[in-house]
C-alpha cells in the first residue's frame, strides 16, 4: 500500500495507479481494494487515510466520483457501482472491529461520519443514484446501465448477504443477491 500512496502529493492517501492509462491517476476502485486491504493487514491508520483522502477529494455527497487525475482534479466524474460496494464493506468490517475492540472509534473529519454512519450513507445512496434499478440489477455507475448495460463483473453476491444484515432497509439487498445470480444463468 505504502510505494502507491506516499509518492502522490495529489490526493496524498488514496492509492495512485502508476501504470495506468493515465499514470499516477487514482480510481475509486482503488480506495475500496486499499481499505480492504488495511482490514486484511489489521492496519487502522492507513484504512483510515485513504478513507479521509477520498472523502476530501472524491466524495460527491451521494457517491465517490471514479477518477482523479494525477494533478489532483477530478476527471472521471459519477460513481462505480463495484468501488462503492467495497468502500460500504469495508467501513462496515471496520465498524465491526471497534466493539471487539480492535480498532478505536473514528469518525471522519471530513464527513463528521463514523464507519456505521457512512456504510449506511453509501448503501441507501446506491439505491438513491440508481446503481441499483428494477428488481435488483446492479448497473456498473450512477444513473446508467442496468437492464441496458449489465456488468457481471460488477457483482458481489457476498457482499449483499453482508448488507443485507447490516442495512437497517435490509431485505431489499436478498432481490439484488436473486437477480445477480439471475443474471450469470
Amino acid at each position: 500500500i505504502r510505494r502507491n500512496i506516499q509518492p502522490y502529493s495529489a490526493g496524498e492517501g488514496l492509492i495512485h495507479r502508476p501504470k495506468s492509462e493515465t499514470p499516477g491517476d487514482a480510481v475509486s476502485e482503488g480506495v475500496g481494494y486499499g481499505m480492504l486491504v488495511a482490514l486484511y493487514s489489521n492496519d487502522q491508520s492507513s484504512f483510515n487515510k485513504m478513507w479521509d483522502a477520498a472523502n476530501t477529494t472524491m466524495w460527491d455527497g451521494c457517491y465517490y466520483n471514479w477518477q482523479m487525475a494525477p494533478s489532483g482534479k477530478i476527471s472521471g466524474t459519477g460513481a462505480a457501482s463495484d468501488a462503492e460496494e467495497d468502500v460500504a464493506l469495508a467501513l462496515i468490517f471496520a465498524d465491526k472491529l471497534v466493539p471487539a475492540a480492535k480498532w478505536q472509534p473514528y469518525t471522519s473529519t471530513i464527513l463528521g461520519s463514523d464507519y456505521k454512519t457512512h456504510a449506511q450513507k453509501i448503501l441507501n445512496c446506491l439505491w438513491e443514484t440508481k446503481q441499483i434499478v428494477g428488481e435488483g440489477i446492479l448497473a456498473p455507475g450512477a444513473g446508467w446501465g442496468g437492464r441496458s448495460f449489465v456488468n457481471p463483473g460488477y457483482f458481489s453476491p457476498a457482499w449483499y448477504k453482508i448488507f443485507a444484515k447490516f442495512d437497517s432497509n435490509g431485505d431489499r439487498w436478498n432481490q439484488v443477491v436473486d437477480k445477480s445470480y439471475d443474471i450469470n444463468d
